[in-house]
Parts: C-alpha cells; structure tokens; sequence
C-alpha cells in the first residue's frame, strides 16, 4: 500500500524491463509516501522494484487538477503519461484551455525529459497511450473542443485519436 493522508487513486500499472513496476496515480497529499504536492491533485509516479518496494516516486503538475490515466515504459527504457491537466503553471508549460490532454515524459530514472498540452477552450482528456513502432505515440482520449488543436467536434464528447512523431 503506497500513499498519503489524502486521496491517491493508482489508474495505470505495466511490468518494467527490469521485472520491476511502474505506477501512474493521482495524489492529493504531501504526505506519507508521497514527497511533494504542487497543486490540488498531481500526477503521481511511483517506481516499484520486482519485489514491490518503492524504487522511488515523483510527483508532477501545477497549482490545478493534474489527473495521470495511462503509463507505458519506452523504447528507450524511460516512461510515457497521458492524462489530463487544468494547470498553466509548475510543470505545465501551455494549457490550451479548460482541461487538456497532458503527455510527459520521463527518464529511467523518473526525471522529466519533456511535457505537451493537447487541446482546445473546453473539456479534453487522455485515456491510453501507447508507443507507435515508429517511435512516435498514439493517445486514445475524448475532446468536447472544436478549436485549438481539435480540428471538429461532432457533439458533446467525442473521441479523440492524436498521432505524435518520434520526439
């Protein structure tokens, strides 16, 4: 059991190279496992060892609502996340405007290595992501935006597929 004094809800697990786990959860605590908050809820990354210890943990997000949905180990042995965020602030460099689909990536060793908004002016989300056999990922998501990167919307909530190339 991993956690604070405040909700963390843990929505995204896969086996790692090493036989080890990755975690992608949401926290609203600074406290008991988790070592640092920077808003209301962060994404919370947690790296378990294949006997299920802490390997270490990282949080990530802005003064808002930061919500991790799916974490997948790269390629290159780092980590992908897709999510959602309300935050313009902290580790969120470019919100598009109410929610918006939030990738970051990550190092082997939890440290960011580069983040990007999706999105328009109203509600959009990451559900899944996976790594393409080009390099690149797919997000699996839903949009209720038809500006900004949102090219249509056919009402209400839509899916939302976005291709990104290799980084």
């Amino acid at each position: 059991s991993f956690g604070g004094s405040f909700y963390c809800g843990a929505k995204s697990i896969q086996q790692t190279y090493d036989g080890g786990y990755i975690v992608g959860r949401d926290s609203g605590s600074s406290d008991g496992d988790v070592n640092e908050n920077k808003g209301q809820y962060d994404y919370w990354i947690l790296k378990l060892r294949v006997d299920g210890e802490l390997e270490w943990e990282q949080s990530f997000g802005g003064s808002e609502n930061d919500y991790a949905h799916s974490i997948q180990q790269t390629n290159d042995g780092g980590y992908i996340v897709a999510g959602s965020t309300r935050s313009s602030d902290g580790d969120v460099i470019d919100n598009k405007g109410d929610s918006d689909i939030w990738i970051l990536k990550l190092s082997s060793n939890g440290m960011k290595e580069w983040e990007q908004s999706y999105g328009g002016s109203s509600f959009d989300y990451a559900s899944s992501i996976q790594q393409t056999l080009d390099g690149g990922y797919i997000i699996a998501g839903s949009s209720e935006s038809s500006d900004g990167d949102v090219s249509e919307n056919q009402g209400e909530m839509d899916y939302w597929i976005v291709k990104l190339y290799p980084d």
